[in-house]
């Protein structure tokens, strides 16, 4: 059985329009799923803790530890800045970026933690030059 050469003419551009349908249609799910998601947010500025007082934690007065866009701090070498000092709780306090700005929280810790001398209860918005002490450890933020 032979093909005519138009037969395979039809066939060749009824597939080259169906490659670009399904081209076309996945640039727009594409777009779609983008605008669906929402704005993006804005990437963490760089930030740091520098040590000012580091209790018996063996870090280094003047130290420099970098914050990341969600950082915990606690005695547990599950946080990511470890503090292992005997007034620190496990898993003392978090620095998160939300919304643009660093936040600063408590996380039910046994000796609370302070930020400019002043018990904390609540996430509490973190500013360059704050002083940040967790038991007897005490930080310096700069972002």
């Amino acid at each position: 059985m032979a093909i005519d050469p138009e037969t395979i003419t039809l066939v060749l551009h009824g597939g080259t329009l169906l490659v670009l349908y399904l081209f076309v249609l996945g640039i727009a799910w594409l777009v779609w799923r983008d605008v669906a998601r929402g704005p993006a947010q804005p990437a963490a500025p760089a930030a740091r803790l520098v040590v000012l007082d580091s209790g018996n934690t063996g870090l280094a007065t003047g130290q420099r530890l970098s914050v990341l866009a969600f950082t915990t701090l606690g005695r547990s070498s599950e946080n990511t800045i470890v503090l292992s000092e005997a007034s620190v709780s496990a898993v003392h306090a978090a620095i998160s970026w939300r919304a643009g700005h660093w936040w600063l929280q408590d996380q039910d810790s046994r000796n609370g933690t302070l930020l400019n001398d002043a018990v904390i209860e609540k996430a509490t918005l973190l500013c360059h030059g704050d002083v940040i002490a967790i038991g007897l450890v005490r930080l310096r933020f700069e972002a």
